[in-house]
């Protein structure tokens, strides 16, 4: 028995299935739009290659790392190749 202060079930189910449709709906969407930027984001940092300017930095920086060069005269700091800086520290630890 129905009364007048009753919800009516149907409007009740189409409302949550409509909604859980909707929240299904914009998730996906969401999904959809954040793997496109991601996908675009790659390509801008990877793919796409360096410019001149990001190269010319890249070389500068890897020579640095592969010279011999005064740092302080003073103080008499001087600065050795990466390598050549792993190599002493791994003489240095083996002869312990």
């Amino acid at each position: 028995m129905r009364h007048k202060d009753d919800p009516n079930a149907g409007a009740v189910w189409f409302v949550g299935l409509l909604s859980l449709f909707l929240t299904l709906l914009i998730v996906v969407a969401l999904q959809g739009i954040f793997f496109r930027m991601q996908d675009k984001e790659v390509y801008r940092k990877q793919l796409s290659g360096l410019s001149a300017e990001a190269a010319q930095l890249e070389s500068s920086q890897l020579s640095r790392l592969q010279e011999y060069r005064v740092i302080d005269e003073r103080s008499k700091r001087y600065a050795i190749p990466a390598q050549r800086a792993m190599d002493l520290i791994i003489e240095e630890n083996a002869s312990k």
